[in-house]
């Protein structure tokens, strides 16, 4: 049942990273195109960790398994952090 859970976050997360790079390209050579270069990337990091704990599930939990599922996570809410700080900062120019 845990692969069948992080099999379907693994599609839904391929399919918000569709929508993303949609979304950036709609953006390409305006005010927005730095933030969503980002934040467009960032549904792939959370895709490749739902992969890894995929692996964590039919392997065991392996300390290496782990890590590298946490890294994943962790570029996925930097990328996310860092996108939506540049994008505030185009929208309420003088206070970021």
């Amino acid at each position: 049942m845990d692969v069948l859970v992080d099999l379907v976050a693994f599609s839904l997360a391929l399919g918000i990273s569709f929508f993303a790079y949609m979304i950036r390209n709609r953006f390409r050579g305006g005010m927005l195109w730095r933030p969503w270069q980002i934040i467009g990337p960032a549904p792939l990091a959370y895709a490749a960790g739902e992969l890894v704990h995929v692996g964590q599930d039919i392997y065991g939990n392996m300390w290496w398994l782990e890590v590298g599922h946490l890294a994943f996570e962790g570029l996925f809410l930097i990328l996310l952090l860092y996108g939506f700080y540049l994008f505030y900062r185009i929208w309420a120019p003088g206070k970021g």
